[in-house]
């Protein structure tokens, strides 16, 4: 039986070193402008409806919310290159 005193694992050459976070940039910055404003109207359309939000609305928006804190930890780690 054969053990490995490595601690890290066997990657082709040049894996670690490419790096692809910078196509993730423009999707990012669409969706960061593009869903609030989807999320914004649809409020918008339950409220004059309905007279007043609902459970999954404010799901909605604690769901926006993280979407939007998720979009800028990916937006950090690319731009800082971690």
């Amino acid at each position: 039986m054969a053990s490995s005193n490595s601690t890290t694992p066997a990657f082709p050459p040049g894996y670690a070193e490419e790096n692809n976070g910078n196509m993730l940039l423009i999707p990012c910055a669409v969706f960061t402008a593009l869903v609030p404003i989807f999320v914004g109207i649809r409020i918008w359309a339950r409220v004059s409806m309905t007279g007043m939000p609902q459970i999954e609305d404010w799901t909605l928006l604690f769901a926006l919310v993280y979407l939007l804190l998720l979009y800028n930890v990916v937006l950090g780690t690319v731009l800082t290159k971690i």
